[in-house]
């Protein structure tokens, strides 16, 4: 954000600050300004903002309560998909979230004005321990960690000349012949992916964008990235994005931040040592 207005700040440390006293939360994805939040019951939670005046200096999240979203009680997941988001109810259906609302669905949810979940039957193949995004030309490519522990591409965007939006079509690809995946976290051409056993592995999808051909034949290009290990520690247990970077959490409690470029958007060199941002078992302030 501040990029954006042109600011260059100097990086500073990220201080871990407890929010609230509620401990039934289940599941959170952010979206810009705002974050859902899905709690134990089954109900659907905003906190923050879609809409903010960048004459105004942000807040931050603290200055907003969680609100409810809608009526429903039957929700069990959240995850995101590029600048949307998927959501899971416990029948097991998925919905695709519109914060603009289309109105051309026939299976809808209206959960609030202007905010649409539209039924998205292509995903309902399984269950994915988590999903991250990717781009080839523009495109956004989503990629998941299967609950039988493969790395595939789920979705991709495409172009709809009737609508003139990009919509999510499905898609299954196998990236690699590993079943030991855990959990996946990414931005843009790159993605990281944690074992079973605790270690980081960075994929590159940079070299898989090149001009020309078929989406099948990119898709084949992707398929034939290996990758590389994310420094040489392996006790880490999860990982998520951040827009500084990426987050990944130590078994000891111990939350690190691997940094991007801001001049490219990439992660750092491989070999950087990530940074610091506090423990979620120290001292809540």
């Amino acid at each position: 954000m501040h990029w954006g207005l042109g600011e260059k700040p100097a990086p500073a440390s990220t201080k871990l600050v407890r929010f609230g006293n509620d401990h039934d939360w289940k599941n959170i994805a952010g979206h810009g300004t705002s974050t859902l939040l899905l709690k134990t019951d089954g109900t659907l939670w905003r906190w923050g903002t879609i809409q903010w005046n960048w004459k105004q200096a942000w807040p931050g999240l603290r200055a907003f309560e969680p609100q409810r979203l809608g009526t429903n009680s039957d929700w069990s997941e959240i995850f995101p998909a590029d600048d949307r988001l998927l959501l899971r109810k416990t029948d097991g259906s998925v919905w695709v979230l519109y914060f603009v609302d289309r109105s051309e669905g026939e299976e809808r949810i209206e959960i609030e004005p202007g905010l649409v979940a539209e039924r998205a039957r292509d995903f309902e193949g399984g269950w994915w321990r988590g999903t991250a995004e990717t781009r080839l030309y523009g495109l956004h490519h989503r990629v998941g960690v299967h609950e039988d522990g493969t790395l595939r591409v789920l979705a991709r965007e495409q172009w709809n000349s009737q609508t003139r939006t990009l919509d999510l079509v499905a898609a299954d690809l196998p990236l690699g012949e590993e079943t030991n995946w855990v959990a996946v976290a990414g931005h843009d051409g790159e993605i990281v992916t944690l074992k079973r056993d605790g270690s980081l592995w960075l994929w590159d999808f940079y070299r898989a964008q090149f001009p020309g051909g078929p989406f099948d034949r990119d898709l084949h290009k992707m398929q034939s990235t290996i990758p590389v290990p994310l420094g040489t520690h392996s006790d880490w247990i999860a990982i998520g994005n951040m827009m500084d970077g990426l987050v990944s959490l130590a078994a000891d409690g111990s939350l690190w931040l691997w940094r991007l470029d801001p001049n490219t958007g990439r992660l750092l060199q491989a070999s950087r040592r990530p940074m610091p941002l506090g423990n979620i078992f120290g001292k809540a302030d």
